[in-house]
């Protein structure tokens, strides 16, 4: 650069700074401290389930346990019970001196025990030929999903009440099974309004099928 234009653009620049503002700048003013933008160092890590050699399919992979169970027991329990109404063994049964409650019992029993066979060999497999972690007592585990499987039984039998074939199992599993997939691991808190917003719908839904029905019939 000439020394003309060198000295006319230090003269422009000058004018930008008064006196004390170019006395009191130095080359300090840009020098970094390097020890302030290095990565934190010595930082601990505190995991709620599991630890560093987790990975995400061990995190998840636990939860399908008791979906399968649910799931499973719920459509052998609901379709044995149909397909045994629609051949007309339950007929046969009211026939004699049994009494309902003992046949519901009896029913309750058998598939009770084969849900907890069939939670036993799911929690097996998944432990030794999944391998899946569990650092907890495996004795909870197994109470937990027997716990499972017997509320499945439960809602099956209410099922097969409902259902006039196994069809309407299958559809019956959107009503009663697959909400509480959504919803499992989540609190009264984070989906209450949601809920009560949904319950408001169904109630009006059913508060107008009423009243339309009235107004056919009449």
């Amino acid at each position: 650069m000439p020394a003309e234009a060198r000295a006319g653009l230090a003269e422009a620049l000058g004018g930008l700074f008064d006196d004390d503002a170019a006395l009191s700048f130095s080359t300090e003013d840009l020098s970094m401290n390097a020890s302030n933008y290095l990565p934190i160092e010595d930082m601990e890590t505190a995991y709620l389930h599991g630890n560093e050699d987790w990975r995400m399919f061990d995190c998840y992979g636990p939860v399908f346990i008791g979906i399968f169970l649910c799931v499973f027991t719920f459509i052998t329990s609901g379709m044995s019970l149909v397909t045994e109404r629609m051949g007309g063994t339950m007929t046969r049964f009211l026939a004699t001196p049994v009494k309902a409650g003992q046949i519901l019992g009896g029913y309750t029993l058998a598939f009770g025990l084969l849900a907890c066979l069939q939670s036993t060999i799911i929690l097996w497999v998944a432990l030794t030929f999944i391998g899946f972690p569990n650092e907890g007592n495996v004795g909870l585990v197994v109470f937990t999903c027997i716990t499972m499987a017997m509320v499945s039984v439960a809602l099956s039998l209410l099922v097969s009440g409902l259902a006039t074939t196994p069809f309407q199992v299958i559809q019956l599993i959107l009503l009663f099974v697959v909400p509480q997939i959504l919803l499992c691991g989540a609190n009264l808190a984070t989906v209450g309004f949601d809920l009560a917003i949904l319950w408001g719908f169904l109630a009006l839904f059913f508060t107008l099928a009423a009243a339309s029905f009235r107004k056919k019939r009449a």
